[in-house]
């Protein structure tokens, strides 16, 4: 099983993303030698590394957050924070309406997202 997918399980989750991150570098110093040596073109390596380093700087936020919020699991402050994050998806919801550039993401790309939810069950 990659190390991505662990990342995401909370038991695995900051050994993982070490890892991940590790691996990610070693790539991208024998990557960028053998580029350079073989002729081979960058735009198709560059795309799938720099998505790779944004799925792992959002698995490394996202580690973080959950080390932090996993210490007040069943108390007052679990709930407020989820009472204001409930109350302010209503304007998160305006402002990507007002952007043109993302506006069209409030009705696409649902589908994968509720399918991975209910496969996740």
């Amino acid at each position: 099983m990659p190390c991505f997918v662990l990342a995401c399980r909370a038991s695995f989750s900051v050994p993982s993303c070490r890892r991940s991150f590790w691996y990610l570098a070693d790539f991208a110093l024998i990557q960028a030698p053998t580029v350079f040596t073989t002729n081979l073109i960058l735009d198709n390596i560059a795309t799938p590394l720099a998505s790779s380093f944004g799925d792992l700087l959002t698995l490394i936020i996202l580690t973080f957050l959950t080390s932090l919020l996993i210490n007040v699991i069943r108390t007052y402050t679990a709930t407020v924070l989820l009472i204001v994050l409930s109350l302010a998806l209503p304007g998160f919801i305006v402002l990507v309406w007002k952007n043109p550039y993302v506006s069209e993401l409030l009705f696409e790309g649902w589908s994968a997202t509720i399918l991975s939810m209910v496969i996740s069950r």
